[in-house]
């Protein structure tokens, strides 16, 4: 093998052991150098470690990685293809300067979170200025404005969710080196050999600096170092994408990032809903939505029982596996909307089933406790038509287009159908009593007459169109999507606060063995029982949450089926085996139950400590005296 076809593969390894070997070097010597300037992250409530340990470490990776940078740029190799230039790397270096200069003054002054994100909001601008800008969207152009406000965006996004995720020993570290080689290996397959060295050299540093700070970490990277990959990240995804972010650049650097975007995500989501709930002044401010909380992945993880090493690995796993999905929409292009959707909708199932209950739960019980302020009549009166009048004219374009597809012809039939498609749905919402219901309230034959309502209207717009003006089967193509897309959002609106209850009683089917509260078991299934749960959904705060653990009844038919959303356990025979299994403290008897079957539950309960209620309704005639 020649020294030319051996530099062609001998660069990367180079280029990674020099990102590798200077942050290792200059992290061993700001450890040494950080107490004496005050850089020391003190243990505390939300901290994880028992010493105090040095901070600020990242300014050996920004050591380490323009090194590489610098030996990617100044080596005499033999020429290669990239999009990532000397200059741009010039540009690049201002900014990651910046990003420094504001993670030092963080981590040795504590900036208040309104002074650190005007910071980083600059930098972002700096960055656009010098020329890393989104510029196109999908091949579209983007306004100056438009381009201005998501390219800052961008790099905020990726900036707070590194700095979100580094809360740990290793894991910003780790999930950097994650993220630096799948955007990498993306552009391998793009062709792109300079631009993929640089996300080397990015790889190298974070390595070198994880050797320091893998658990039990002697040094940690502040703000100074998890706000320097995050902006290196954002830096290298709009450097490397030809200034027209199509499906599949997007869908590499934000599935590459993907452990730390979730979690930033999940805390923005609970801060807010948190914040909302307070009713204070300054409820869902910066300020309040910024205050540090120990719910971030990691801490779920460890209360869970797994060892800071364990976190860090299966979250490496995680990471690893979006990345490599990011790879596969970057190589296959003509696939890659649809590998990002089925990511999507198998991340949003993973997130639902297993990472995100304290968010269901806390946005639910905000739901419920504005459910029961009941707002002004003339809210609700106001609220519903102009929600229903949005939603049918979106669901109609939405079928016209689907039907039509040509933009000109979409909207010239819009405007022709409009009036009397929306209009005719509208007048019969309104002679159903629509607008004069308590939805929080109502029953299902009421959701079923707005179903209803919504179908007749349209069915009389498409009988008219038909007589009329004829084209039958264009019409009844667009009536019958039409009415398939709006009548499930016209009632779904309506349901939403119900779904909202329902989910918030029967979470407990799902995380039984997650949450603090009373353990219940249910006996007897019938309508006493179903009243209780509708009760049951209405005690949201941590003071009074019931988790219902199951079900038991003598009707053997019922046995291993789901009855009100729980399962039906057995009978009274298998009560015994039934407490054991399920850990309960007590039992929910309903109804008007024979002494019999009262002395044979309470002689399997009495021994175990277990408390024994009965819950009934009953009709109480009130005298005139009274």
């Amino acid at each position: 093998m020649t020294w030319d076809e051996l530099q062609v593969w001998c660069k990367y390894p180079v280029i990674l052991l020099v990102g590798f070997g200077v942050t290792m070097v200059l992290t061993a010597l700001w450890r040494r150098l950080a107490p004496t300037l005050g850089f020391m992250d003190i243990p505390g409530t939300r901290r994880l470690h028992a010493h105090p340990t040095p901070s600020a470490g990242g300014l050996a990776i920004f050591g380490g990685f323009h090194a590489a940078c610098a030996a990617i740029y100044f080596v005499p190799w033999l020429p290669f293809s990239g999009q990532l230039s000397v200059h741009w790397w010039f540009d690049f270096f201002i900014v990651s300067l910046c990003v420094v200069v504001v993670g030092l003054i963080d981590d040795r002054f504590r900036l208040k979170p309104w002074t650190k994100l005007m910071g980083q909001i600059i930098v972002a601008g700096i960055a656009y200025y010098l020329g890393m800008q989104i510029g196109k969207l999908f091949g579209a152009p983007l306004p100056g404005i438009v381009d201005f406000v998501l390219t800052v965006g961008w790099f905020l996004v990726m900036m707070n969710a590194f700095n979100l995720i580094d809360g740990m020993d290793g894991l910003a570290a780790g999930l950097g080196i994650i993220a630096a080689m799948g955007v990498g290996v993306s552009l391998a397959f793009r062709h792109h050999p300079n631009d993929v060295m640089v996300c080397m050299a990015l790889a190298g540093a974070c390595a070198g600096f994880l050797r320091h700070n893998f658990y039990p970490a002697k040094v940690f990277m502040g703000d100074t170092g998890s706000m320097l990959i995050g902006c290196a990240i954002a830096a290298l995804a709009l450097g490397s994408s030809s200034k027209g972010m199509a499906m599949a650049s997007v869908g590499v650097p934000i599935l590459a990032v993907g452990v730390p975007i979730l979690d930033a995500g999940l805390a923005v989501w609970r801060r807010s809903v948190r914040s909302w709930m307070q009713d204070t002044a300054s409820a869902g401010t910066v300020k309040d939505i910024a205050t540090a909380d120990a719910e971030h992945l990691h801490h779920r993880l460890l209360r869970q029982g797994w060892s800071q090493r364990q976190v860090a690995v299966g979250l490496y796993m995680f990471g690893g596996i979006l990345s490599a999905l990011g790879v596969v929409s970057s190589v296959y292009r003509e696939y890659a909307l649809g590998v990002i959707m089925v990511t999507f909708l198998v991340g949003t199932y993973v997130v639902v089933r297993h990472l995100a209950w304290i968010e269901l739960w806390d946005s639910g019980a905000a739901v419920m406790r504005r459910v029961k302020r009941r707002g002004p009549k003339n809210r609700a009166v106001l609220v519903y038509p102009l929600l229903d009048l949005m939603a049918m004219s979106v669901t109609l374009v939405l079928a016209f287009g689907l039907v039509a597809g040509e933009a000109g012809t979409i909207k010239s039939q819009w405007e022709r159908a409009a009036p009397w498609a929306i209009g005719l749905p509208f007048l019969a919402l309104i002679a159903s009593r629509s607008y004069g219901r308590v939805w929080s309230m109502a029953r299902v034959s009421e959701y079923a007459l707005t179903g209803l309502a919504v179908i007749a209207g349209i069915l009389l717009w498409m009988a008219g169109s038909v007589t009329f003006y004829g084209h039958g089967r264009t019409l009844m193509e667009v009536a019958f999507l039409y009415m398939g897309l709006a009548v499930p959002l016209v009632v779904g609106m309506r349901a939403f606060v119900r779904v909202v209850q329902d989910m918030m009683a029967w979470k407990s089917r799902f995380s039984a063995g997650k949450q603090q509260g009373r353990r219940v078991l249910l006996v007897g299934v019938g309508a006493d029982c179903l009243l209780f749960l509708k009760e049951v959904s209405l005690l949201y705060d941590d003071t009074h949450r019931i988790i219902v653990v199951g079900m038991v009844d003598e009707d053997a038919a019922l046995w291993g089926r789901w009855v009100h959303g729980y399962r039906v356990l057995g009978g009274l025979e298998s009560l015994d085996a039934i407490l054991k299994s399920t850990a309960a403290d007590e039992l929910v008897v309903f109804g008007k139950v024979e002494h019999s079957l009262i002395a044979r539950i309470m002689d399997v309960a009495r021994p175990r400590g277990l408390v024994v209620r009965q819950w009934t309704t009953s009709f109480r005639t009130l005298s005139e005296s009274n």
